[in-house]
């Protein structure tokens, strides 16, 4: 009697499967594809992060400087031009009277440390266009063409349409920094970076066909080998 009640008890017991280890798993949600394509114009919009915050202020600064050194130049050339026309005697005569020839030397140093270090960057950063085009081509086009714009108004107002040896040379310094850093904000926005975009946007289009055509492919079977 003793081994039958053993035998129902082990029975039972077996008969009794842990539910707990057997409970189904939620099946893990289908990965989402992720953009593969690392193009040029990618990492030139990636690289912009990267660039020292330092060279940015650097690239504020040297435009601004050059704007400093193209207002002042003006106001300089009208007070010698009209000290020209009222006094005689030789140039060193001349300069020790004025009192504003000291900043012909601030202009000129000003506008040289603008030119020279707008250069300096654009040979540093000339792999990223983008930050070329934001940072040293476009502000220099307009810092340039306030430059001339003072020069013109100096001109007309101060000397009556009279133009100084002085004022063309500022006239051209200015006009031509404005021609140059236009032509070259032109020429990098519609024609070198042009060119990466559209090779971005074919690249682009063809990864975009080739996650469609993986997409509609038939799913491997269960216990498939690959």
């Amino acid at each position: 009697m003793r081994s039958k009640k053993l035998d129902r008890s082990n029975t039972t017991e077996n008969n009794v499967t842990p539910t707990s280890s057997h409970a189904p798993k939620p099946r893990p949600g289908l990965p989402t594809r992720q953009n593969s394509v690392q193009t040029r114009y990618i990492n030139m919009l990636l690289d912009l992060d990267t660039i020292p915050r330092l060279h940015n202020i650097y690239a504020s600064f040297f435009t601004w400087i050059l704007l400093a050194g193209f207002v002042i130049f003006p106001g300089t050339f009208t007070t010698i031009s009209r000290r020209l026309d009222k006094e005689d005697g030789s140039a060193s005569e001349f300069f020790d009277h004025v009192k504003h020839v000291p900043l012909l030397y601030i202009a000129a140093f000003c506008s040289g440390i603008g030119g020279a270090g707008m250069l300096w960057l654009w040979f540093r950063w000339r792999a990223n266009f983008v930050w070329l085009l934001n940072r040293i081509f476009l502000p220099g086009c307009l810092n340039s063409l306030a430059g001339l714009i003072s020069t013109l108004v100096n001109v007309y107002s101060q000397q009556d349409g009279k133009w100084s040896v002085t004022a063309w040379v500022t006239a051209v310094v200015t006009g031509g920094c404005m021609v140059i850093t236009g032509v070259l904000f032109a020429l990098y926005n519609f024609w070198i970076l042009e060119k990466v975009r559209r090779s971005h946007g074919r690249d682009m289009e063809a990864d975009r066909h080739e996650g469609e055509g993986k997409a509609h492919e038939p799913a491997l079977e269960p216990g498939s080998v690959v």
